[in-house]
């Protein structure tokens, strides 16, 4: 247990200062281990690729094919465009479409997409000031790293980059007051896509590592489990709802003012103190100026032009897997699982529709679909790519993934969680609510420096033993500390949004730190609320009963 614990403190410490990347550090336990006799190297690679694995590495190829087809730009531009013209109205867009899209594909690519859209469209509902020497928030300067970021994106993005930089070049005239108004306006934009991105990391089970994380944990120690894709959503989506208002009206407090309710008001302190008038500037309330921004966004919405076969395809595709995962096991119903005789796991479909993607063109020359008229050369692309496999599938992301359940299998074999379970059974004299609010308080605070994959490697395998000493269900501690390695808003090194966002802005640490960490803290108090009140009614879950969850069991239930 003392090796375990010694690999895997090298492992974190290595992980918090990046001092290796982040997947080669992830490849450290198939020599750590085996050298040091905590586990052999045959168990240590076999947690490398598990079914748990195989549902990310299926989830991410068809985001992929989702991001190809264009169906998420169109998405996005829908979203807005429904939810109104207004600047508060326009933000709430924003963050509705980021937060859909990241359920369902990479954070990072959902932000990079969405930031060249919240510019651009900005730049035609205020004219947000730029190379403002005194205050370099104002300078949009995107470095290279960020600039390739985007460029892989939003391939094939009708925003440019190059049309925004473009615009950020021309001359600029306003009173500093106006300045720092337009200047907040944009923060909280950005700010926005961040937040919207990380709280979507919570939406599914496929959204983010960390949760792959906890089902690969769960997976190994007790088979099957009362935790699928519907109850995964049943729980989290709600939370996520409500994160991600509560969200939408601090923003607005901090960088535009406080609806009251839901109408302009002046803005708090944060925000300069800026007038009623000035406020008008950003926010006018004038049917011409609704009518001009409802065009300009419906003039990007038409440049996609009609729905693709491939778009189409795709999309209804990506539907069907949806209902697959949530009636595989539904719990209300007989599963449409329970008609084999073997296990099937979400993974399954995931790879059914892979496949399905890969054999089908995107552009097929028979049937209704057969062009007329002009002879056109039959294309031979189709929905998913290989090459658009290799070029944009975050191989790394995979490998993160593997080292995070080599460790947790390393812990638990070692006998380094039952160690560390007794250590946290200091914690057992306290009510279950006190040390779950104290347990995702600091999963909170060590997230913002480690990332969150690791932080879930590290802090899951030890929960199952404290839970059992508790006297409660493990899912009530181990669920509720995965979902909180997503809550990460203070620091640009947390999470890839967070960075993006501040390579753009170039702004001041304290100002993500300050307006981040109300957000930890809200979201933090949104998560214990219903993982106490709503939970037990989701999982079956008694959070202060006594009688200890049993390791031979096979299901929780």
């Amino acid at each position: 247990a003392s090796r375990c614990a010694w690999g895997m403190l090298t492992m974190g410490v290595f992980w918090a200062t990046e001092v290796m990347p982040l997947a080669a550090t992830a490849l450290l336990p198939v020599f750590l281990f085996p050298l040091t006799s905590v586990s052999t190297t045959k168990d240590i690679c076999d947690a490398y690729f598990n079914q748990s694995n195989m549902l990310f590495l299926a989830g991410l190829m068809i985001a992929i094919a989702v991001e190809d087809s264009n169906l998420h730009k169109r998405i996005a531009l829908r979203i807005v465009l429904w939810t109104g013209t207004t600047l508060r109205w326009v933000l709430l867009g924003f963050m509705c479409c980021t937060c859909f899209l990241s359920v369902w594909i990479s954070n990072t690519a959902t932000t990079a997409m969405m930031v060249p859209i919240v510019e651009a469209v900005l730049e035609e509902r205020i004219i947000v000031p730029r190379n403002i020497s005194q205050d370099p928030v104002a300078v949009l300067d995107v470095d290279a790293s960020t600039n390739d970021l985007f460029e892989k994106a939003t391939e094939s993005e009708t925003i440019s980059m190059s049309e925004i930089n473009e615009v950020s070049k021309q001359p600029r005239e306003h009173d500093k007051k106006t300045e720092k108004m337009l200047q907040n306006a944009r923060i909280g934009c950005l700010f926005a896509v961040a937040y919207s991105a990380n709280l979507g990391g919570t939406g599914a089970i496929t959204s983010t590592a960390p949760n792959l994380v906890l089902m690969g944990i769960l997976d190994n120690l007790y088979g099957k489990t009362d935790l699928n894709f519907a109850t995964w959503m049943a729980f989290n989506i709600p939370g996520m709802l409500l994160n991600l208002f509560i969200a939408w009206i601090w923003l607005q407090m901090i960088f535009i003012g406080l609806p009251l309710p839901f109408k302009r008001s002046k803005p708090t302190s944060g925000s300069s103190n800026i007038s009623e008038n000035d406020l008008e500037q950003i926010e006018p309330n004038t049917d011409d100026e609704s009518k001009r921004i409802g065009a300009v966004l419906r003039q990007k919405f038409d440049a996609l032009g009609p729905i693709s076969f491939a778009e189409m395809t795709t999309g209804i595709s990506f539907i069907v897997l949806i209902i697959l995962w949530v009636l595989r096991e539904p719990g209300f119903i007989r599963g449409w699982s329970d008609i084999f005789s073997v296990s099937v796991s979400d993974a399954t479909p995931a790879i059914l529709i892979v496949a399905f993607l890969f054999a089908t063109p995107a552009k097929p020359d028979f049937g209704f679909c057969k062009a007329s008229g002009a002879r056109r050369k039959p294309s031979h692309r189709k929905l998913l790519e290989w090459r658009s496999v290799h070029d944009k599938l975050a191989w790394n992301v995979i490998i993160l993934l593997g080292g995070g359940f080599a460790m947790s299998k390393a812990c638990t074999t070692s006998g380094l969680a039952n160690w560390i379970g007794d250590t946290l059974a200091l914690l057992s004299s306290l009510q279950p609510p006190v040390v779950l609010l104290i347990l995702t308080t600091a999963t909170a605070f060590m997230t913002e420096l480690v990332s969150n994959t690791a932080t879930a490697a590290i802090l899951l395998p030890a929960i199952p033993d404290l839970a059992t000493k508790l006297g409660v269900h493990p899912l009530y501690l181990m669920l509720p500390l995965t979902v909180t390695c997503s809550y990460a808003f203070m620091l640009p090194i947390a999470t890839p949004p967070n960075a993006i966002v501040h390579a753009v802005l170039h702004s001041k640490p304290h100002i993500m730190g300050g307006t981040g960490l109300i957000m930890n803290l809200i979201c933090i108090l949104v998560l214990n609320l219903l993982m106490n009140c709503y939970g037990p009614l989701v999982f079956n879950l008694n959070p202060t009963g006594l009688s200890p969850i049993q390791r031979n069991e096979t299901s929780f239930t």
